[in-house]
Order: C-alpha cells, then sequence, then structure tokens
C-alpha cells in the first residue's frame, strides 16, 4: 500500500489534491490506524490513471483540438490603445490639478 504522498508523486500533484479527489470519490483511500493515517491501494491507484486515460481519449474524439483562441476576444488594439490613452490623460489632469492647487 502507498502513502498519500508517495500516491502524489506518481500522479505529480500535492497531496491536497490526493485528498480532493478521495473527497470526490474517485480515488479510495484506506485509513490504517489512528496514527499510521491513509494508505492506497496500488491497484487503486492503477485503476485510477487507466480511467483517466480512458477519458482523455474520449475527450480527443470528443473535442478535437482547435487553434489556439485568441484570450481577449473583446479587446481589439484600437480599442485598447484608446482606453490606455484616456487613462493617460486623466492621470496628466490630476496631477497638474494637484500641482496648480500646491503652488
Amino acid at each position: 500500500m502507498l502513502r498519500l504522498r508517495q500516491v502524489a508523486e506518481r500522479l505529480n500533484c500535492s497531496v491536497q489534491e490526493v485528498y480532493v479527489l478521495k473527497n470526490a470519490g474517485l480515488l479510495a483511500i484506506v485509513r490504517t490506524g489512528l496514527r499510521k493515517g491513509f494508505r492506497v491501494e496500488e491497484a487503486e491507484l492503477q485503476r485510477y490513471i487507466d480511467s483517466r486515460r480512458e477519458t482523455r481519449r474520449q475527450d480527443a474524439t470528443v473535442f478535437p483540438k482547435k487553434s489556439s483562441p485568441r484570450l481577449f476576444k473583446h479587446l481589439d488594439g484600437d480599442r485598447l490603445r484608446s482606453a490606455w490613452r484616456q487613462r493617460d490623460n486623466r492621470g496628466d489632469q490630476q496631477d497638474g490639478d494637484s500641482a496648480q492647487s500646491s503652488g
């Protein structure tokens, strides 16, 4: 039986993420007494890994890979530049106002 740290190393994740898998019902964890904590059987870990591989294969056929989407579709270059100019102008006005009031 594997300790949770060993399971996390094999899955390349944190121990907290192993607990998340347990709480979601995706990975069966066995409690081994009060002081020894939790363990996972090798067969259970392999079952989880195999189920994830199968899910990834299904996802690949259902959702074919697309070209990289633009993350900020709502921002085009002209609108972005205009917003920055307006921001800069407001900053200049505020700086000018404070300079006039202090002098």
